[in-house]
């Protein structure tokens, strides 16, 4: 047999494990460079190498690596990442729990308590076999919570509720309040807050202790009493003094038209004016020690009155002289002495330098002038007091007005 003949034995052929991956076939780059070599060196074979004998296993070269999707399903395959296998080992720890937890016992029937229903702690059972390990226990309700809710005080003018109580645990109204009703104003005394006369009307306020609203009305014009006298000037400065004693019932009238406002005052007079200041009380007796004082005469009680009473002491042990006209230091020293009467602070320590006829002032009626000026009820005459000189009769009625007004407030 000549050489041509010989049968050339090829390599056995071996079924590849499924896991081997194929041979994959060399780039274009490789196939030229190995056909370079092949060329220059024809005792190797194509890849450079020697050729293997029919009997070897044909070794398979690791193409380079590439990009593309080829290259990427042909390459071997890889050990998983650290982070695959953490992910693996949580995956299989989780599902050892839930199948080591299908074995424990667990409770059925569980029922929570409410605040007006009992619940159930409930029955433990194994799960796997379905025994019953424990017995459950009734839970007594809760009770209701209560919590007050919606109420209002009541005012003046609108109603209030008691209010709702509501459980704060079920949110259910338990007890429905009450209206109440609105309390209406507990208003004060009327006070007079203006001053009326015979040419402006007055003014008079209440306030209501609650809410303190204030409501107002209006006082009428005083009825003008010097009207009826036809000697009182009603523009004069004495207008408002001389209509306030008419109005009040401190003065009246020399007769039912005539006041004589210039005329001087008596003793007697101004006497009666404090006796009517005082309310006109009665006198214990009419008896008096003083004999120009009749006991039947019209001022009788009003002079034994203020004789009871320390505000008279006569002009002497057995006379008062009533019907001479009063002095103003004289007035002065009355009024003094009636302020005692009626509890009023009458302290002073100031002087009357600011006048000067300060001097001309009795030693007797020296603490009741400075009192007097000191309160704002004698104010003087371009600087002079004048205390020896009479008063004239709408002297005593401004001088009436502003103690009244300053003191008896």
């Amino acid at each position: 047999m000549n050489d041509e003949e010989k049968t050339v034995q090829m390599p056995e052929c071996r079924e590849s494990d499924s896991t081997t991956p194929p041979p994959i076939a060399p780039s274009s780059a490789t196939t030229n460079q190995q056909a370079d070599k092949e060329t220059s060196d024809p005792g190797k074979d194509k890849s450079g190498t020697e050729s293997p004998s029919p009997t070897d296993t044909p070794e398979v070269q690791e193409p380079p690596l590439s990009n593309s999707a080829d290259s990427s399903d042909a390459s071997p395959k890889k050990q998983p990442s650290k982070r695959a296998k953490l992910i693996i080992a949580a995956v299989a720890a989780i599902f050892a729990i839930a199948i080591i937890g299908s074995m424990l016992p667990c409770n059925h029937e569980w029922i929570e308590a409410t605040c007006t229903e009992a619940g159930f702690t409930g029955n433990t059972v194994c799960t796997t076999c379905g025994t019953l390990i424990k017995t459950g226990e009734v839970v007594q309700p809760k009770g209701h919570t209560l919590e007050l809710r919606n109420g209002k005080e009541p005012t003046c003018t609108e109603t209030g509720y008691t209010g709702d109580h509501y459980c704060v645990s079920c949110n259910q109204v338990i007890v429905t309040g009450d209206v109440l009703d609105a309390l209406g104003h507990d208003w004060s005394a009327w006070e007079q807050t203006k001053a009326h006369s015979c040419t402006e009307a007055g003014e008079e306020t209440c306030v209501c202790a609650r809410c303190q609203l204030k409501q107002t009305r209006e006082i009428e014009i005083l009825p003008c009493p010097s009207q009826d006298f036809e000697d009182l000037d009603r523009t004069a400065w004495y207008h408002e003094s001389v209509d306030f004693v008419l109005n009040h019932g401190l003065m009246i009238g020399m007769s039912d038209t005539v006041f004589s406002p210039n005329s001087p005052l008596t003793r007697a007079q101004f006497i009666c004016i404090l006796y009517r200041m005082a309310g006109s009380p009665e006198p214990e007796t009419v008896d008096l020690p003083f004999l120009d004082v009749p006991a039947d005469t019209w001022y009788s009680k009003e002079v034994a009155w203020a004789y009871q009473n320390s505000i008279v002491l006569g002009t002497s042990k057995t006379t008062f002289t009533p019907n001479a006209g009063i002095s103003r230091e004289q007035m002065v020293v009355f009024l003094f002495r009636y302020a005692q009467f009626c509890n009023l602070d009458t302290t002073c320590e100031g002087t009357l330098e600011a006048f000067d006829d300060a001097g001309k002032v009795s030693a007797y009626a020296k603490d009741a002038m400075v009192w007097a000026v000191q309160c704002g009820i004698i104010l003087g005459d371009q600087g002079r007091l004048n205390p020896t000189g009479t008063s004239k009769r709408v002297e005593a009625a401004a001088v009436a007005v502003r103690y009244l007004v300053n003191l008896m407030k």
